[in-house]
């Protein structure tokens, strides 16, 4: 029984990795700040339990939109964990009516590792950057250089500037 339970839960995390992959992909730009908005929703059911404000998300708000509406995939992973669309007071929103807790931080953690590999990516692609800029930087002051030191020669041999 416990084996089942623990593949369940291996399947699941694996459908969480699948969809945060398409989230990436799906705007890589806007990534971090979309990671980072459902790893705040999903630690305010955690750290709330019981308090519906905080599994509501209204559609229409304005974070919603900013943050989560506009790339795709973000939606699919809060529909996987446990959210379903609902109108209430004439407004569409996802709720989270009976949270699964396991699932939750299961979702947060797979989040939370993608956000941790999105950061230190886009901090070894600056390092990398800066690397190859500093490179083409030394090169080309080494064909300066060597230049520079071709004309001083030719000046010390034939007493001539032919710059």
């Amino acid at each position: 029984k416990m084996e089942a339970k623990q593949e369940s839960l291996v399947d699941k995390r694996t459908h969480i990795l699948r969809l945060i992959n398409k989230l990436h992909h799906s705007a890589p730009g806007k990534t971090l700040e979309c990671v980072n908005t459902l790893i705040s929703v999903i630690n305010n059911i955690i750290n709330n339990p019981g308090d519906e404000k905080f599994c509501r998300l209204k559609i229409k708000s304005r974070i919603f939109q900013a943050k989560l509406a506009e790339v795709d995939g973000a939606r699919d992973i809060l529909l996987y964990l446990g959210f379903s669309r609902a109108v209430m007071e004439f407004e569409e929103y996802l709720v989270c009516k009976t949270p699964n807790f396991e699932l939750l931080i299961e979702g947060r953690n797979a989040l939370q590792e993608r956000l941790t590999y999105t950061i230190q990516r886009a901090a070894q692609d600056e390092h990398n950057k800066k690397r190859a800029e500093k490179e083409e930087s030394e090169y080309k002051n080494g064909i300066k250089s060597r230049i520079l030191d071709a004309e001083k020669r030719r000046e010390e041999t034939y007493g001539v500037n032919k710059r």
